[in-house]
């Protein structure tokens, strides 16, 4: 399954084009009608049954800069930096700390209910059409402990009443903007000698959190870019959970109050009992165990998690050029004059005949090497955009 490896997946809607791989391939198919050229529902219930290691499933939407920076040297360049701090400050499970940011709306995503079979269209109530977000900051270590989390509304003046049935000694912060900024960081920091792995998120990196940070003994460790799905613990064993939870009991709320929608005022003790539920010790130590940050796991990926950034590696120009001077036969090398510079114009390829430049400090005879220009000056490749006019011109 390499397109599966790549983020290139084959979908339950086998068309034209996937009929005609197979007998490009020669590959055994019972697909009928042949004259269509199109597998139908039949064949793909029978394709599932004859091969019980792949089944239909709902794919994790995963963006184009996530699936490109995910890559090996990228991981393994973070983990030489963090096996560095380890080793120098000998740092102690429970002194490592992610911290992360996450929002919580007030209209849940409806589960999956059981319905009446054949009716087109079953509805699920919620709040509103498009609800209002809170941000809220968790903080835990690798031994299992917890930092009572930070809540951050969005509104101008805060009001104890939304955090009053929040969990215990979770203080509350309103900004105008709603989400995490460098002022509201900084009062959820930690005040102990740690070391805090966070993402690239620029109010991690603020001037008052460093200044903080070094007055209060905190080494702050920044994750690679857009690789915190998989290398975040809070991302990868804690917010999911926590999400799932926070809706279940949106959804509980509503069947208890009919007639009323949620606000702001009830996210405090929904999220009390959502956080009561995944904020257990197993799922912080699993976090930080499932990213390889503790216990120390460079190896903790395996290969298919890089695929997806192989198909955007590019070799660098070098490797090419010293790569066509290895294989280039010794008769290719032409002698020509010292001031000479020519460009050879072949029929089918161009190639350039470059000389040792004659000083008067240099002596002895010349030799050059022959080889195609687009080596040394690559073609610039465009991209077609939807609306041009192709004119038979390269892009």
């Amino acid at each position: 399954m390499d397109l599966e490896c790549v983020l290139h997946n084959l979908d339950d809607k086998i068309d034209q084009s996937h009929f005609r791989a197979l007998c490009h391939n020669k590959l055994k198919n019972s697909i009928q009608p042949r004259d269509k050229q199109k597998a139908g529902q039949e064949w793909l219930n029978g394709f599932l049954k004859r091969n019980r290691d792949i089944s239909l499933r709902k794919p994790e939407a995963t963006s184009a800069a996530r699936a490109q920076a995910f890559n090996r040297p990228q991981v393994e360049k973070f983990f030489n930096t963090y096996d560095g701090l380890l080793a120098c400050h000998k740092y102690a499970p429970n002194r490592i700390y992610n911290v992360d940011e996450s929002g919580l709306s007030t209209v849940q995503r409806p589960p999956k209910i059981l319905a009446t079979t054949g009716r087109k269209q079953v509805g699920c109530l919620t709040s509103a059409e498009r609800g209002s977000n809170v941000t809220v900051v968790c903080c835990f270590n690798a031994a299992g402990s917890y930092i009572p989390p930070c809540m951050i509304f969005l509104r101008k003046n805060m009001k104890q009443e939304l955090v009053d049935e929040a969990p215990t000694g979770t203080p509350g912060v309103a900004q105008e903007s709603g989400w995490m900024t460098t002022d509201s960081y900084v009062k959820a920091s930690v005040e102990d000698k740690v070391l805090l792995i966070v993402d690239g998120h620029g109010s991690h990196k603020g001037f008052q959190v460093l200044n903080y940070a070094k007055e209060n003994g905190i080494d702050i460790l920044c994750l690679p870019p857009h690789c915190t799905h998989r290398m975040q613990p809070l991302d990868v064993w804690f917010y999911g959970p926590l999400k799932t939870y926070f809706n279940q009991e949106i959804s509980k709320w509503l069947k208890s109050h009919p007639g009323r929608v949620v606000t702001h005022l009830q996210i405090g003790s929904l999220f009390n009992h959502a956080y009561g539920e995944t904020a257990t010790v197993q799922n912080a130590c699993n976090g930080f165990k499932n990213t390889g940050l503790w216990p120390l796991n460079p190896h903790i990926f395996p290969d298919h998690m890089y695929e997806p950034a192989e198909t955007t590696n590019i070799p660098l120009p070098n490797e090419d050029f010293h790569r066509f001077l290895e294989t280039t036969p010794p008769e290719t090398v032409v002698p020509i004059s010292n001031e000479e510079l020519q460009v050879s114009e072949a029929p089918q390829e161009s190639t350039l005949e470059t000389d040792k430049v004659n000083d008067n400090e240099i002596s002895g005879p010349s030799t050059s090497l022959s080889f195609p220009v687009e080596i040394l000056s690559p073609a610039p490749q465009g991209q077609f955009i939807s609306g041009q006019e192709n004119s038979g011109k390269p892009f």
